[in-house]
């Protein structure tokens, strides 16, 4: 009978690790499918409208030559309109507020500075201020 006692406390413990793993590679598979994705599309410069469960992306430009490019469209945007703007490029999220232009992999990745305080004031000085035209149409897929 004393060898009983701890082939039940393992059998226990074993069905216990199952159900763990399970859950949380269910977690895990849950996270992936509801995390939001940056359009992949070469070359189209977007901006992100409605941040959240369901957001659209609207095409600022087209044949955008890189990320940093498109973070300079957004920035220009950002400079008219003062608002907190969140784009993307090529599987890339750009984010542009009233501190910095940072760019990430996922909505909630580590954000990197693509210009720093010094570029972002010649950026700043060498974008076109004239009036923009903005626009609401959405870009079908």
């Amino acid at each position: 009978m004393a060898t009983a006692r701890p082939f039940i406390f393992f059998r226990w413990l074993a069905g216990f690790a199952v159900l763990a793993f399970l859950v949380i590679g269910a977690g895990i598979l849950w996270v992936q499918q509801t995390q939001i994705e940056a359009p992949l599309e070469p070359g189209i410069c977007w901006r992100m409208n409605a941040p959240g469960s369901s957001p659209q992306f609207v095409a600022i430009a087209r044949d955008t030559s890189g990320l940093e490019a498109c973070a300079a469209d957004l920035e220009r945007i950002h400079n008219h309109t003062g608002a907190t703007l969140t784009g993307a490029f090529q599987g890339r999220f750009i984010f542009v507020d009233n501190e910095a232009i940072r760019s990430a992999g996922s909505l909630s990745g580590v954000h990197w500075r693509l210009y720093f305080d010094n570029q972002r004031k010649a950026l700043d000085n060498k974008l076109d201020l004239r009036p923009l035209e903005m626009t609401t149409q959405r870009q079908t897929k």
